[in-house]
């Protein structure tokens, strides 16, 4: 359980990178809920200048919340790079401790971003992320895996998902024996190429789909596996500005769900702006779930 992987100190306040996609006007706040559908907000600000978190809970009851941050990575003192940090809680959820990841094996190229994490039946810690492959002409942006037995220092494995056009921030889970992967194309409207695996390192492709409720087109973001064979994937829709999920027991055939977990709310608690998104969910041993999610910082 001893972490060997340097610690920091999360940033507060926004900062400026020109790019809107950046974590930098980003944050990410937690919610509780008693029955999983319904979220109460805990008025906790996890950290500021973060985006696209990812949580996994420990058989010991470790909480890790994988996120990209902004300017992270200071190999290169004069142009600092987005990376995924950890932040780790053992209370579970009261405090938390933050702390950088470490991937080798990459070499150099764009920053690694998105994490997407799953756990192998040994306790392997395997992790896709986004980043660029290629170069010049042939250069776009796909999904790589890379493999950990502390969840903290990572070795490249492979590329996972790669299609003719970039596709990003990946969300992965094991169903049986099948790895399904379902990546957003963001060149726009929201539609999603869906990839499946026997092995979880190199995925095929199976199709293209948008997931709509009502008039709203919704970017799926992460899932929480539930009782009967069913898993939620949480999604987040604009211009409605809430989060729903869906339902599947196959991997492939999403069904919406009826209810809204959690709907943006500017003075609520005074800590968003504009619209919530990129929730991520797990249930805790007391059987309540636990809510990370992402919203402008005011």
């Amino acid at each position: 359980d001893e972490i060997t992987a340097e610690k920091f100190t999360p940033p507060t306040g926004a900062c400026d990178s020109g790019d809107p996609d950046s974590p930098c006007p980003r944050r990410i706040l937690l919610a509780s809920s008693t029955d999983g559908q319904t979220y109460t907000r805990l008025g906790i600000v996890l950290s500021d200048q973060a985006n696209t978190p990812n949580m996994i809970q420990l058989p010991s009851g470790r909480i890790l919340i994988y996120y990209t941050g902004s300017n992270l990575d200071l190999s290169t003192p004069n142009s600092p790079r987005d990376a995924i940090a950890a932040a780790v809680s053992d209370d579970p959820g009261v405090t938390w401790a933050y702390y950088k990841t470490e991937f080798t094996g990459f070499g150099t190229g764009a920053p690694i971003v998105d994490p997407d994490i799953i756990r192998l039946e040994d306790g392997t810690f395997r992790m896709y992320v986004t980043r660029g492959i290629g170069l010049g002409d042939s250069a776009k942006v796909g999904i790589l895996w890379a493999d950990s037995q502390d969840g903290f220092k990572f070795t490249y494995g492979g590329i996972a998902a790669v299609s003719d056009e970039s596709i990003v921030d990946s969300l992965t889970y094991k169903i049986g024996s099948t790895y399904h992967m379902h990546v957003l194309n963001p060149a726009g409207d929201g539609i999603f190429s869906y990839f499946t695996s026997s092995d979880g390192k190199s995925f095929t492709f199976v199709s293209d789909t948008q997931h709509i409720i009502g008039a709203d087109t919704y970017i799926l973001s992460n899932w929480l596996p539930e009782a009967n064979g069913i898993y939620r994937i949480f999604a987040f829709g604009f211009p409605s500005a809430e989060i729903r999920s869906f339902e599947t027991t196959d991997g492939e055939t999403l069904t919406s769900d009826s209810g809204v977990h959690i709907k943006f709310s500017e003075y609520s608690t005074g800590l968003e702006k504009t619209w919530i998104k990129d929730s991520t969910v797990i249930k805790r041993s007391n059987g309540t779930y636990f809510m990370a999610y992402v919203s402008e910082i005011p």
